[in-house]
């Protein structure tokens, strides 16, 4: 069983990470070291297939900067991790030889041919880091107009509380905290993986300002033992909670089992908001297009690498992992 989910985002604050504490509990981690072009995500790729192959339980952790090429593949079932360890999302040894095993797919690359173009290769890396600080100040601001949505927002909280009191009830609860991302602001888009919904009953949310949700999961959250947390992509708290056999998600489905209006908690009726939201949509896009020109600059810089890339290597490297892991 494979379930896609991001552990990286681009949100208002930067990119956010929840790497360190879902790898916290893994036995052992594969480290890949090196740079565009080196041949990680595909290592990733071919052990996360060979795990499908053999039925195991795998959680496919995909890259926000580039939603086709992976940041870490975790196979549950064994409770082993092989993550991309460069920037942005950088994962060191802890535990040398004991858990952790560094991989340098880097020492394949073949210096000379690559040597000539150095100062392209700063130079897009330079491209790359602007278009995403640029990218980060679009969606801060982004945030500042839903922040501005939500102001026109007043909830009754002690109703809000009921509502989750009834939903607490209902779902069975669990004694582990995971969080990660379902969305992810990307240079392809907004894009959502929800493998993590198949086979759940579905609990939807109608309301009309993000502030609903964010406090609505906020109270629901202390009431629970364990759940799995889809963080919003955005920064702003959590979009959808899974508990058990339930999944609680943030819009109207047809599929769900049962609807929770949460406009029964509000103070007034709420106002039009076009501006702001229009606003919003445009920052959104606005940030969207800069990390699609971060991308740009990244694969340039792949193409680079790319030829110089001694692949029998990598290939020796992957046969090597593969032999450790389902031996």
């Amino acid at each position: 069983m494979l379930v896609r989910m991001f552990l990286g985002g681009n949100t208002a604050d930067g990119f956010k990470s929840y790497f360190n504490e879902r790898l916290a509990p893994m036995k052992k981690i594969y480290i890949l070291k090196g740079g565009a072009g080196t041949g990680k995500s595909t290592l990733m790729k071919k052990v996360g297939d060979f795990a499908e192959c053999e039925g195991l339980k795998t959680q496919l952790w995909y890259c926000s900067g580039d939603v086709k090429s992976l940041d870490g593949v975790c196979i549950v079932d064994k409770a082993i991790a092989i993550v991309d360890g460069t920037a942005p999302h950088v994962v060191e040894a802890k535990y040398p030889a004991v858990r952790d095993k560094l991989i340098a797919l880097g020492d394949y690359i073949d210096e000379g041919k690559v040597l000539p173009y150095y100062e392209e290769i700063a130079s897009l890396c330079s491209e790359k880091a602007k278009r995403y600080n640029r990218a980060y100040r679009h969606l801060k601001t982004a945030k500042f107009f839903e922040d501005t949505i939500n102001d026109e927002c007043e909830i009754i909280r002690p109703k809000l509380v009921q509502i989750c009191s009834k939903v607490a009830y209902e779902v069975r609860k669990l004694t582990k905290i995971t969080r990660q991302f379902m969305t992810a602001i990307s240079p392809q888009g907004v894009v959502n993986f929800d493998d993590c919904l198949d086979g759940k009953q579905l609990i939807s949310l109608n309301y009309d300002y993000p502030k609903q949700r964010e406090t609505f999961f906020e109270i629901l959250t202390n009431m629970l033992c364990g759940y799995e947390a889809y963080m919003n992509p955005l920064g702003s708290g959590i979009d959808c909670l899974v508990v058990g056999r339930y999944a609680i998600v943030p819009y109207v489905s047809e599929k769900a089992g049962e609807v929770v209006d949460l406009n029964l908690a509000l103070k007034k009726a709420p106002s039009d908001m076009a501006y702001e939201k229009a606003e919003f949509e445009r920052y959104i896009s606005y940030a969207t297009d800069e990390l699609s020109k971060a991308r740009e600059a990244h694969l340039k810089v792949e193409d680079i690498y790319i030829p110089a890339m001694d692949f029998d290597g990598v290939n020796f490297e992957t046969e090597k992992i593969l032999g450790e892991i389902f031996s």
